[in-house]
């Protein structure tokens, strides 16, 4: 189904205005006839013309020139009439009668020029505002005419439109109809796809047009060659070549010595903004923040445009989420720096690594469930010197307290299931409160506060759906208890009050430590 614009040509000026016609306007050697007053009561182009101080005042036949007729008639007719022209959805079954009437999209943009020319701001509007329609169905010609005109209006949607479907270019063929011109504009913008889509669209392009080959190398610069692997570089000669082979060597040289720069930026995130992000895996989401899996996919992947010397990432779950981080400089050679799959993890995660040079990051995970991240951070942190991480499973073995000093201090990183009273998170007997981290760390101590004779039992795990595993168990005690296990990995603490509930009704806890310090 394609939209299209649909024109009267055979508009008599006469059916609408009955008086006899004053001025003969020539256009392509057409004459037109038409009548001053109604030419200058609406539009500012022809009211200026015919002012005292023009020669065509005083004229019976004015040439219009650099003038499209068909355009033209449209500017008429709306001056007349004052209807703009109707939109029709062109099914496979419409009529001739119909298809004979529709225009192009390249009549469509030389009717919008008429329409600037001679001033006609509401069927400027009205055009551009059928041309953004258009870029849903075909923005590569929208484009490519947009950046002809300098549409600035036009050229952000159509951009916007390929950029939307720019994870499936091949496929759907959005960039087969563009011009020289239109690719260079393309490929100088942050797709968010693979190098390896862009580079076979590009390719099946210069396969269907080889009138353009001089354009080839200049549209090959803008492909990181250094990317692909050599099934794909090969397509440029097979079956027949496309360039010049020398062309490719010292072309694909430069851009591997260029590859090699790590950038060291400390302290400060490497990713400025939502737009800054490339999401070569993965969709963003609208107006909102979050990034998601495409559908029937579990990973989401961001290239970072260059590589960068990093030793942590920050991200936010809006889920609960079991997840791994891979990173790469090449999009082809993956190392695993965070394994978090069997933990339970949600809200803001801070994660550190050995610091390495990064360019690609690769968010997996195995759940069957919706999920998203948000708030991505990307940094060389000089926080990590200070941070322990263990080398066999990747998780943070903490040096200080996570838990708050005050107990009314509920937040990162961690929640709390359970009545906070004056200070103090209480519980009736035999109910647990839960304490839950928002990512898990490796730990072997617990610290608990009972100013209050009581009698509990605390039990660890890294999963709802793991086995709690027992740490301390106590009756009739109070003060600072401590346990010390073996350390491993903690997102759940659960702290249960066993004393008799007709002895006491509540069991109170005053201080919690994690790590006990």
């Amino acid at each position: 189904m394609s939209i299209l614009f649909s024109v009267d040509h055979d508009f008599n000026i006469l059916n609408y205005y009955k008086e006899v016609p004053d001025v003969i306007l020539i256009v392509e050697e057409t004459e037109i006839p038409a009548h001053r007053s109604v030419l200058s009561e609406k539009c500012e182009f022809f009211r200026t013309m015919f002012s005292s101080s023009f020669f065509e005042a005083k004229s019976d036949k004015i040439r219009l020139k650099e003038t499209c007729l068909d355009a033209f008639k449209v500017i008429l007719k709306f001056i007349y009439t004052g209807q703009l022209p109707t939109l029709y959805h062109e099914c496979q079954d419409c009529s001739l009668q119909h298809a004979a009437r529709t225009i192009t999209s390249q009549q469509l943009f030389e009717i919008l020029l008429c329409a600037q020319f001679y001033m006609m701001d509401d069927l400027v509007n009205d055009t551009i505002s059928k041309l953004k329609w258009k870029c849903l169905l075909n923005p590569g010609l929208i484009l490519n005419n947009a950046l002809a005109y300098s549409i600035d209006d036009l050229i952000s949607r159509s951009t916007v439109s390929i950029q939307k479907e720019a994870h499936d270019l091949v496929k759907r063929k959005v960039l087969a109809q563009l011009s020289p011109r239109a690719w260079e504009y393309v490929l100088k913008l942050p797709l968010d796809t693979y190098e390896s889509n862009i580079f076979e669209a590009l390719v099946n392009w210069m396969r269907n047009n080889p009138g353009h080959s001089e354009a080839f190398p200049k549209l090959l610069e803008h492909i990181e060659l250094h990317l692909l692997d050599k099934a794909h570089l090969d397509m440029l000669f097979k079956p027949t070549q496309l360039i010049d082979p020398l062309f490719l060597v010292n072309l694909l040289s430069q851009q591997q010595q260029q590859a090699q720069l790590v950038k060291k930026v400390v302290d400060r995130n490497v990713i400025t903004g939502a737009d800054d992000l490339r999401i070569i895996d993965g969709k963003k989401n609208g107006s909102k923040p979050t990034i998601t899996p495409l559908f029937n996919k579990q990973s989401i992947v961001i290239d970072l445009k260059q590589r960068y010397l990093l030793n942590c990432l920050k991200l936010k779950s809006e889920f609960a989420l079991s997840y791994t981080i891979s990173m790469s400089t090449d999009s082809q050679n993956w190392d695993l720096v965070i394994d978090y799959s069997k933990y339970e993890c949600s809200g803001r995660q801070v994660l550190y690594f050995t610091e390495r040079a990064v360019r690609f990051i690769r968010i997996q995970s195995d759940s069957d469930y919706y999920y998203s991240v948000s708030n991505i951070e990307a940094l060389y942190s000089t926080n990590a010197f200070s941070v322990e991480i263990d080398p066999e499973t990747t998780l943070i073995v903490p040096n200080r307290n996570l838990m708050p000093s005050a107990m009314l201090d509920i937040g990162s990183p961690y929640t709390v299931r359970g009545r906070i009273v004056n200070g103090y998170i209480e519980i009736r007997n035999t109910c647990s409160m839960v304490y839950e981290f928002r990512q898990p760390y490796l730990v072997g101590s617990l610290k608990l506060l009972l100013k209050e004779v009581s009698s509990y039992y605390a039990e660890i795990a890294y999963s709802y759906r793991q086995n709690w595993t027992r740490v301390i168990s106590e009756e009739n005690v109070s003060g600072w208890r401590i346990a010390t296990f073996e350390r491993q990995p903690v997102v759940l603490i659960k702290i249960v009050g066993t004393m008799d509930p007709n002895v006491s009704e509540y069991f109170r806890l005053y201080g919690i430590e994690c790590p006990a310090t």
